[in-house]
């Protein structure tokens, strides 16, 4: 459980720097990407859980990062709006955290 736990507090934390770094500043846009992150990956993993055993792993895990990428930019896009800019950094803090991930914790 605190394996869970502890991946999912470092994936929004990450996720939520490197929007900063996108330059979305303002505490209520962060805030509520790092509760986003919270929410989101909470999802994945009970999805995971319950549906390893359908799908093979390599065909499972990106499925539900994209799903992950669809639920954050849909909710922030309804605060900040879609724009090109919101699709990639999403895409960016994605990318990077799952790379960390897969570093930290293995595929």
């Amino acid at each position: 459980m605190i394996y869970y736990l502890n991946a999912m507090f470092l994936t929004a934390v990450i996720e939520t720097i490197v929007l900063w770094c996108c330059r979305y500043r303002g505490w209520k846009v962060l805030s509520y990407f790092f509760v986003l992150n919270l929410v989101s990956n909470f999802l994945v993993n009970f999805a995971y859980r319950h549906t390893y055993y359908m799908l093979p792993k390599t065909m499972l895990v990106p499925l539900l990062e994209f799903s992950v990428y669809l639920f954050e930019v849909g909710f922030l896009g309804i605060l900040l709006g879609y724009n090109k800019k919101l699709f990639s950094c999403v895409l960016l803090s994605n990318l990077i955290s799952y790379s960390l991930g897969v570093l930290l914790y293995g595929f």
